[in-house]
């Protein structure tokens, strides 16, 4: 199982389309649900999506966080997706709050 999650992931990072959001909190979530009802309108959105969450040293994310992001996807993909996430250290977020890429696959 270890390889199969491995290797979606590293599709979706690799072939995935990517939306990035940088700002607090509550400004990445507003975006995410604006994002993904714009993209809902044009397509439909496959269940997978990799989440990956960029910090500096300066900000800390916390699981409460992460829940916050992970339970508006999950609203907006209506309880259907699998979130793959990384949360990763960045030096070029400098009083920037933190960024989030999403990865995400559409149907043809």
């Amino acid at each position: 199982m270890k390889k199969e999650v491995d290797f979606v992931e590293r599709y979706l990072i690799e072939f995935g389309l990517r939306a990035t959001f940088t700002g607090n909190l509550y400004h990445i979530k507003n975006e995410m649900i604006s994002f993904f009802r714009e993209v809902k309108q044009n397509k439909a959105i496959l269940e997978y999506i990799a989440l990956v969450i960029e910090v500096n040293e300066h900000y800390s994310i916390t699981m409460n966080d992460i829940a916050t992001l992970s339970h508006t996807i999950q609203k907006e993909m209506h309880n259907n997706a699998s979130i793959w996430l990384d949360v990763q250290l960045s030096s070029s977020l400098i009083n920037e709050g933190f960024r989030v890429s999403v990865y995400y696959l559409t149907e043809h």
